[in-house]
């Protein structure tokens, strides 16, 4: 088994992706304990939906009356992202995000230190234009840093709402789906 340690010389919401093969990225924020097993079915999804982002949590939003957008943090059957709290992406996702993203989505994600998850999720839904997010059970997984992540912040909730708000405008359109694949 070899391991991989990553450095960085300042504190950044948007350096949290690290290459594990040729074709797909690990995306994960916190510090995960999983089973071989539920690796391997990671793995396999991917390679079943490399156009989409698989992870293990989802989450949606809702529109309201006046037309504007709000973050649902709860879980729901109708799910229309996946957190990137632990993720599996195609390589391409990361370079799109990093170099060719509108930078007033990457200014706000830097602004507020939050949405690099909800951001990766519309980069991809608007570049694939298809059912994009992909769930896999987190049966046989343990997040060991649940606990101390930037959700238990005040307002992380509220900054949310403002992300997919903006991010649909910069977009011209809501480019989530309702319908989430989900797999065992």
């Amino acid at each position: 088994m070899s391991r991989v340690t990553c450095q960085q010389s300042y504190l950044s919401i948007n350096a949290k992706h690290f290459e594990l093969s040729a074709i797909c990225l690990f995306v994960g924020a916190f510090i995960y304990k999983m089973t071989n097993l539920i690796l391997l079915i990671c793995v396999f999804s991917f390679q079943t939906h490399p156009w989409g982002i698989v992870g293990f949590t989802g989450r949606d939003y809702t529109r309201l009356r006046n037309g504007t957008f709000r973050y649902k943090p709860s879980v729901n059957p109708d799910m229309s992202m996946v957190l990137t709290n632990a993720a599996f992406v195609h390589k391409e996702y990361l370079r799109m995000y990093t170099y060719s993203m509108d930078s007033r989505i990457s200014d706000l994600v830097t602004e507020l230190f939050n949405c690099e998850d909800i951001a990766m999720n519309f980069l991809i839904a608007y570049f694939c234009q298809c059912e994009s997010a992909y769930l896999v059970s987190s049966a046989g997984m343990v997040n060991l840093g649940i606990k101390k992540g930037i959700w238990t912040r005040p307002g992380h909730t509220y900054k949310r709402h403002q992300c997919v708000d903006t991010f649909a405008k910069v977009y011209g359109r809501m480019p989530l789906h309702k319908k989430v694949t989900k797999r065992l």
